[in-house]
């Protein structure tokens, strides 16, 4: 058997944002996937190489990988793609990370933790339009904004 290697390119990665860049225009922003290390591709090479290209943000499935992105000196906004606990919601202010919201207990773990560090939070709230995957139904979004 022969050993099964990849061979990362980043001009062809950096190229394909430039081209997404070029139909979508510079008003809309451009959200890259760089979770589980860029999907084996280098995350700290993916991730620059993608802001340098014309991306504005970064995904990642997990705050540990948002945080990692942060120590390596990125500074764009970085969205974790899932449902953190809410007990982590110090960590994702103090990251400076946007959280993917779709429980009202997160969504006042994180205010209350931006309170307290004298910061804001930028949250993506999550709807579940039929997935069935995470998010709030759509009965429950006027309650849960009223909250």
């Amino acid at each position: 058997m022969r050993p099964t290697y990849a061979e990362i390119n980043l001009g062809a990665i950096r190229s394909n944002v430039r081209e997404v860049r070029s139909e979508v225009g510079s008003l809309t922003r451009i959200l890259v996937a760089v979770k589980a290390n860029a999907y084996g591709h280098g995350l700290e090479q993916v991730a620059q190489a993608v802001l340098r290209a014309g991306a504005n943000v970064l995904g990642v499935a997990f705050l540990e990988e948002g945080i990692e992105l942060r120590r390596l000196g990125i500074g764009a906004p970085i969205l974790i793609l899932g449902s953190e606990l809410p007990e982590r919601a110090d960590e994702i202010v103090r990251w400076g990370l946007t959280a993917t919201v779709c429980t009202h207990e997160l969504a006042v773990a994180l205010s209350t933790a931006a309170r307290g560090q004298h910061r804001r939070v930028q949250v993506h709230l999550k709807v579940d339009t039929g997935m069935g995957r995470i998010g709030l139904k759509t009965g429950e979004i006027l309650s849960f904004l009223e909250a």
